[in-house]
């Protein structure tokens, strides 16, 4: 390869990767969540996150979890997406299943679609189960 060569394929690949992270700051939410959690086995404080669509070979179910304070970044991959036989325009949000006194994990992502993603949550045997929801808005908002 010559060198104008190479630099073509990194200038092209460069533009590429400026259209991927353009593309997924448009559909970048953010979320102000008011207790620690865990997504996917990774502890994560409360703060104020952004979720955003990884966009990965064409598939929706996986999200970018960034903590906005700290840049700490995820990447959560949902089991499968539901789709909510309603009419209703569901409102984003993400669902958390909390055991009592143990911990609250990322349960659901809710898109504002009639679509939500189910992420794997691990079970526990002990303790009262609630779940809480926080709202989702859009990053530009």
């Amino acid at each position: 390869m010559t060198i104008n060569l190479v630099r073509k394929i990194m200038s092209v690949g460069g533009m590429l990767a400026t259209f991927a992270v353009a593309g997924s700051a448009q559909d970048a939410m953010k979320a102000t969540i008011g207790f620690p959690f865990t997504a996917q086995g990774h502890k994560l404080d409360a703060g104020v996150y952004e979720v955003r669509p990884a966009n990965i070979g064409g598939s929706n179910k996986t999200y970018f979890v960034s903590n906005l304070a700290t840049r700490k970044t995820i990447m959560v991959n949902s089991l499968y997406a539901n789709t909510i036989a309603s009419t209703a325009i569901t409102a984003m949000r993400l669902s958390f299943q909390c055991i009592e006194g143990q911990y609250c994990a990322l349960k659901q992502v809710w898109d504002g679609t009639r679509q939500y993603k189910e992420i794997a949550v691990p079970k526990k045997n002990s303790g009262e189960e609630r779940f809480l929801e926080v709202a989702l808005v859009r990053s530009g908002n």
